[in-house]
């Protein structure tokens, strides 16, 4: 009950959030030209990578995994044709949803498979008391003013491009248990864990589609599937996307919202019954999720070789989990490869080799990626001059 009202009032939060900011950004978006562009691709993809599990060298190399994939097919300036090695369906380029299948779902269906356990670890499922999750709901009013802080939490690093909402929702539990009178319960069922992540969790999606839909860059890894969806539908998100499709952005944040209200409301109405899937044996569920999986990969074009680069990615994936690499990493540099290339061959032609220094805003976006490239570093540097250990 916490979890699914935290979640909903997060979410409308916001929705919320990107109505009032919408309007104020575009002033800002309409500065960004294409050397900005190209630059702030950049930084976004230096984001991702500095912020990955493990090193961040593992993670720059997963962004530039993801922008070598995205280079098959015909270069956009000169048309010629780029690792296809011969093949006719390489030249259109790979598509996104057997990458985006192959990366996330075929590695989470082979756990499934060779653990052949359920979700849940419990035996049994004394189902769920409605009394219980009223209580649960009206613990968020509870605690009303920390929910409030961890949406503005969630909704901030939404806004953040490339650092998506794993991280907003950790800070946001370091928060609660900071701020709570018992931090030495949490991870003992403190409701405050349960309530901060899941509000900052959904109040990022609003905070993330404001650089998806005014700079083109993505927020998190749900928005790098959603600027796909709209590369392949033919709309480019952007500045100009503001000022010619502002219909569009604003049926999304109707969307945001409803979509909120009826996932959560169907969640508490439904959730005694939804609670027992968690308890079905992995062997169940897998081949129920492959053929959704293959489904989905060859209704989209019909092409019998996308359910094999499904497989392909799949292996891809899989390995990359096992070896602690950035699979988000790897879907943004393939969403972004193409439009980094197509600005930086803009810049190069209207301002020359020397575009980065083009404006201020270009020169500050090249320190900031300054920044984030030597962060440790610096951070280190700042501590020694401090005289901290």
């Amino acid at each position: 009950g916490a979890a699914l009202m935290s979640s909903l009032l997060g979410g409308v939060f916001g929705a919320l959030v990107l109505v009032l900011l919408l309007p104020l950004l575009l002033p800002i978006a309409l500065a960004f030209k294409s050397p900005e562009m190209f630059l702030l691709i950049l930084l976004g993809l230096l984001c991702i990578g500095s912020l990955s599990k493990g090193s961040m060298l593992r993670g720059l190399l997963s962004g530039a995994l993801g922008m070598i994939i995205s280079f098959i097919g015909f270069q956009s300036v000169s048309a010629m044709e780029r690792f296809t090695f011969g093949m006719l369906y390489l030249y259109d380029g790979i598509n996104l949803i057997p990458l985006g299948l192959g990366l996330f779902a075929i590695p989470v269906i082979i756990d499934l498979v060779a653990k052949d356990a359920s979700i849940a670890q419990k035996s049994e499922n004394k189902g769920v008391r409605r009394n219980e999750v009223l209580e649960g709901v009206k613990d968020v009013f509870r605690h009303f003013w920390m929910f409030l802080r961890c949406s503005v939490i969630g909704a901030w690093f939404g806004i953040l491009p490339g650092v998506g909402g794993v991280v907003a929702t950790f800070i946001a539990y370091g928060h609660a248990r900071s701020t709570s009178k018992q931090p030495e319960k949490f991870g003992q069922g403190m409701v405050e864990g349960v309530i901060g992540p899941e509000a900052a969790n959904n109040a990022k999606e609003g905070g993330a589609l404001l650089p998806t839909l005014v700079l083109g860059l993505p927020g998190s890894g749900a928005m790098a599937l959603l600027l796909g969806a709209f590369i392949l539908v033919g709309l480019e998100p952007g500045p100009l996307f503001l000022t010619e499709n502002m219909h569009i952005a604003t049926g999304m944040i109707w969307a945001l919202v409803v979509s909120n209200i009826v996932a959560a409301g169907g969640a508490l109405f439904f959730c005694s019954k939804l609670a027992k899937i968690a308890f079905l044996p992995g062997h169940y569920i897998a081949p129920f999720l492959l053929s959704l999986v293959f489904f989905g990969a060859f209704a989209n074009r019909g092409m019998f070789i996308d359910i094999i680069l499904v497989l392909v990615f799949g292996a891809l994936g899989y390995g990359m989990r096992a070896f602690n690499y950035n699979r988000p990493a790897v879907l943004l540099g393939f969403i972004l490869g193409r439009l980094a290339e197509k600005y930086f061959f803009i810049s190069l032609k209207a301002h020359g080799p020397l575009f980065f220094f083009s404006s201020p805003l270009s020169i500050t976006l090249v320190i900031l990626i300054i920044v984030v490239l030597f962060f440790d570093k610096l951070k280190a540097a700042f501590k020694h001059i401090r005289g901290t250990p």
